[in-house]
């Protein structure tokens, strides 16, 4: 039993390395980094133009570009662009039957295609965050290398645990939707945004208030955290489990989709 468990995920982690190689190589990956660079050249830009000591701190300016930037926008739409096209790449290229002929069992293959939604989300989002990063640190009087690179790894950690919720979100409505990045683009500016301000549990019934639960920043008063602070936060333990739990149920719907529909891999196997 542990045996099997063991081999399960290490094919799960070997599926999961080959589909990210495959992931970072396509071109809408591109298209993402350069979005992603959008806030980098924001901060770029804050870096040469704006006098010493004058405004915001360096670690302020951190701080709210991996809020307001990363957290509120990229972190939900970067999942969203590659979790859509996890399965329907394969289905578009007609690899779908080679994939799950390989010699595991299919919810192993598609739970790999989710945590290669994680990777790859977290390497971009993770690069870009490190950029800002290291341009706030060149501040004078910043003072945050060493001190605060624990956050910058943290935040990327918990950028890492969202994009595995996200992406086995977005996994999902890939394969149940003709059209998944508009009922993604619902859920992320329809629900998952406001949700946060909706009284009673309606306001926690979203992916990322778990997020927020886990994030490693302070919510005072004048921090843009504070705004998706209506709600008290769970418990960082909540929060991860939850998450992970979003990731390996969608993972499992998804799976019991394909276990419902011909997307030609049955005849392969014939």
């Amino acid at each position: 039993m542990t045996s099997r468990i063991l081999l399960n995920i290490y094919a799960t982690w070997v599926i999961a390395a080959k589909s990210t190689k495959r992931t970072m190589a396509r071109k809408r990956v591109y298209f993402l980094l350069a979005v992603c660079l959008l806030p980098v050249l924001a901060v770029g830009a804050w870096r040469i133009f704006t006098p010493a000591h004058h405004g915001p701190s360096a670690y302020q300016i951190y701080e709210g570009t991996a809020f307001t930037s990363f957290l509120q926008f990229l972190v939900p739409l970067i999942p969203l662009f590659l979790g859509t096209a996890a399965i329907n790449d394969e289905i578009e290229e007609k690899t779908i039957m080679f994939l799950f002929l390989r010699p595991v069992p299919k919810f192993i293959v598609v739970l790999a295609k989710t945590v290669s939604v994680m990777l790859s989300s977290a390497v971009i989002l993770g690069g870009t965050l490190a950029l800002v990063f290291a341009i706030c640190a060149s501040a004078e009087d910043a003072a945050m290398i060493p001190g605060d690179l624990p956050v910058l790894l943290k935040d990327i950690g918990v950028f890492a645990l969202a994009s595995l919720a996200y992406g086995g979100l977005f996994l999902l409505f890939g394969v149940l939707f003709r059209k998944p990045h508009i009922w993604g683009l619902i859920y992320i500016f329809a629900w998952d945004m406001y949700a946060a301000y909706l009284p009673g549990n309606a306001g926690i019934m979203n992916i990322k208030h778990f997020v927020t639960s886990i994030y490693p920043h302070e919510a005072y008063d004048d921090s843009p955290l504070a705004m998706l602070a209506y709600h008290d936060p769970a418990s960082i333990t909540t929060g991860i489990v939850v998450l992970i739990c979003v990731g390996l149920i969608c993972s499992f719907l998804a799976f019991l989709t394909f276990q419902a529909r011909d997307y030609g891999y049955e005849k392969a196997e014939a």
